[in-house]
């Protein structure tokens, strides 16, 4: 046995602090540059997805979470409410029986994920099969399956019981923010939880991207080569006739979906890699290819200018069923100079076998010249650099210029600004950038 010596009355030295092995301060830059959330949480885990109302407890660090009682008004949460929220119920429950008592419950496990950590005493509302809603507890506080930084969270919940209004007017009355989930924004990488208001005007917009698409496929498909096309009559100087943009046929097959090309088949893509073009696919990088990888680095490369040249230019293919043989008048390329001028031959009789095809320059390809010097200058201009190069997503200025201006416009730039338009809704769907 030991005996404590220390003379009573004297200040004991204060204890060493136990070593660390980690700063707490310290953030390593690998933690936000590789960090990727848990988000597609209900393609990862078994079990059957459904889809409830969820209010989470509003607690202080030093505060006890408490169930919910509707029965006793001295017990008082406040709740964040989210809707639309999806919990993947594993299983039919585990029953359970208390003799002593001689009461039974049954109790789920499932998975959450949703940017905030569930705490025990949540509750949530669910449909249970027979056209009621039932209240649903969680019985224990759920924790993380790893020590990782993925925050999907498995949870044990019974039910309280079939819902009853004055159970909902309560919940009701405790509410203290209004939230709701967005799996569209999750599985894109985004935030999972948005205000009703981005919420609304993100739905309004994922509409508009089905109706400019169907709009695209209705008014400017062209059967006899089963791609899309337009009429030139009335926009250029040279003859009338059906025109080829094989850069914006080639972003419209990587925009429009399926789901919104309805009936129509898969948009054809015929080739111009014939005619004077000794490499590249395409020839030069194009403003086409700053839009759809959003790489602004590009645009001091991009001709600012393009041309419409005759297919009947392209007369040195050795391929059948390109452009050459299509009914295609023209084509449009951003590298004109690699189409030679042909030579003009004639027969014995004088007549000419061979001559150049019309051509005419357009001067600024599909924005206007300022904008490839870094300066939009119209609203759509303005709404393209500040999405896709600053990566901001104003929604309802996006929405107002899909609502008042799009079908005003000319059915060309209804074509063009439509592609553009559809790229730009894809991007709003991820929440999380400044909006």
């Amino acid at each position: 046995m030991s005996f404590d010596i220390t003379p009573l009355g004297e200040v004991l030295p204060p204890e060493p602090e136990t070593p660390k092995i980690y700063n707490e301060q310290y953030r390593h830059s690998i933690v936000e540059g590789t960090y990727q959330p848990e988000t597609a949480l209900i393609t990862m885990v078994q079990g059957t997805p459904f889809v409830v109302e969820y209010y989470r407890q509003r607690v202080a660090p030093d505060e006890e979470p408490q169930p919910f009682d509707p029965f006793n008004a001295a017990t008082y949460n406040q709740y964040t409410r989210i809707r639309r929220l999806i919990v993947k119920s594993e299983g039919d429950g585990a029953f359970n029986f208390d003799p002593q008592k001689a009461e039974s419950d049954v109790k789920y496990t499932g998975w959450v994920s949703f940017g905030l950590p569930p705490i025990r005493g949540d509750v949530f509302i669910a449909e249970i099969m027979d056209g009621r809603a039932g209240l649903f507890q969680i019985t224990e506080q759920p924790e993380p399956p790893n020590f990782t930084a993925n925050k999907a969270y498995r949870i044990t919940f019974q039910m309280v019981g079939i819902l009853q209004k004055d159970w909902a007017d309560e919940l009701e009355r405790r509410v203290q923010q209004e939230l709701v989930y967005s799996i569209d924004s999750a599985l894109s990488g985004g935030v999972g939880l948005v205000s009703e208001d981005d919420f609304d005007t993100e739905a309004q917009l994922f509409q508009w991207r089905t109706t400019i698409g169907q709009w695209i496929m209705t008014k400017f498909w062209w059967n006899p080569e089963r791609t899309i096309a337009y009429n030139t009559s009335g926009d250029t100087e040279i003859l009338g006739g059906y025109v080829y943009d094989q850069y914006l046929v080639k972003f419209l097959s990587a925009v429009i979906e399926p789901d919104m090309r309805v009936m129509y088949p898969v948009i054809g893509q015929l080739s111009t890699q014939y005619g004077g073009r000794d490499f590249g696919m395409h020839g030069t990088i194009n403003i086409w290819d700053v839009i759809l990888r959003g790489d602004f680095n590009l645009l001091s490369q991009c001709p600012k200018g393009a041309a419409m040249i005759g297919v009947d230019r392209l007369v040195n293919s050795r391929l059948y069923g390109n452009l050459r043989s299509s009914k295609f008048t023209y084509f449009i390329c951003t590298d004109p100079e690699e189409y030679k001028q042909y030579k003009v031959y004639y027969n014995m009789d004088g007549y000419p076998i061979l001559r150049p095809s019309p051509q005419s320059k357009i001067g600024s390809y599909v924005f206007g010249e300022a904008f490839y010097n870094g300066e939009p200058e119209t609203v759509f201009e303005k709404l393209v650099y500040k999405i896709l190069k600053q990566k901001i997503v104003p929604r309802k200025e996006l929405l107002a210029y899909c609502k008042d201006e799009y079908f005003k416009l000319t059915p060309k730039e209804q074509l063009y600004h439509g592609a553009i338009l559809i790229l730009l809704i894809q991007v709003s769907r991820k929440f999380g950038v400044p909006s």
